[in-house]
């Protein structure tokens, strides 16, 4: 625990000596990118090790956790890169395809994991629409398609457990129901740009538009959302895995008997 406290201010300690580094525009790229590199590998090791068993180590990976979990992760990086930027209206028009990697400038230091949510990033420009991959979405993305992965892996299991038990537990349905509908609500948030860009292009008119066209309402859509995505995903994959248990055990008392 120790090692691992003094992993993480470490990290930290690093982020924030490049954080400064970064003002020196020579450097801006490396520092940025040693900065978040070391920021979010704080941030991952400050989730208990019991959560990467669960959704990783432990996990029994066949196709039904890699195919969901790919597909979902590159999804997700064009949904939060491209999507997002196609809504906000960030119109470039350059050739039809063009990529580079760039950093922003640091912002004061108190917005500092702002900045290492969006600094460096990687730009991605297709017919005149831009696409940013940056730290935030890649490291929510990984988190979501490791859960996505592990929860279609359980309710295979399930699926198998019961077929060959021939036991059916009626709870079930709404356990894999609340798999499938978890892992797509960050999606909701779609919806939620699309108002809130509605807001600022008709002005404050009510009380209602100037929440949603306020900075506080955009960062729980971009962040709050996908982080509570991930909070439902855990808790069903921990009701997978008692159902799971529960069939297993079943299936010992109806074969002592």
């Amino acid at each position: 625990m120790k090692v691992k406290v003094i992993v993480i201010l470490s990290s930290l300690s690093i982020s924030v000596v490049t954080y400064f580094l970064a003002f020196n525009r020579a450097i801006l790229l490396l520092s940025s990118f040693i900065s978040a590199l070391s920021f979010w590998g704080a941030i991952s090791l400050l989730l208990p090790k019991s959560f990467y068993r669960a959704i990783f180590w432990d996990i029994k990976k066949t196709k039904a956790y890699w195919a969901p979990m790919v597909v979902y992760f590159i999804f997700h990086l064009l949904i939060y890169g491209f999507f997002y930027f196609f809504i906000l209206g960030y119109v470039n028009f350059l050739p039809v395809f063009k990529t580079y990697i760039g950093a922003s400038v640091p912002t004061p230091l108190y917005l500092l994991p702002i900045w290492e949510s969006y600094s460096p990033g990687v730009a991605i420009f297709i017919a005149g629409y831009e696409a940013d991959i940056v730290p935030f979405s890649a490291f929510i993305g990984l988190i979501l398609s490791m859960l996505l992965g592990a929860n279609v892996q359980k309710v295979v299991e399930v699926k198998n457990s019961i077929k060959q038990s021939n036991l059916v537990p009626y709870g079930l349905i709404g356990v894999t129901v609340l798999a499938i509908v978890s892992g797509t609500s960050c999606c909701i948030s779609f919806p939620s740009l699309v108002i809130y860009m509605i807001a600022l292009s008709i002005g404050a008119v009510s009380v209602v538009l100037k929440i949603l066209a306020s900075p506080i309402y955009f960062a729980l859509v971009w962040y709050g959302l996908p982080i509570i995505s991930a909070l439902l995903l855990y808790i069903n994959l921990r009701n997978l895995n008692n159902v799971l248990k529960r069939i297993q055990l079943a299936r010992c008392e109806v074969c002592k008997k």
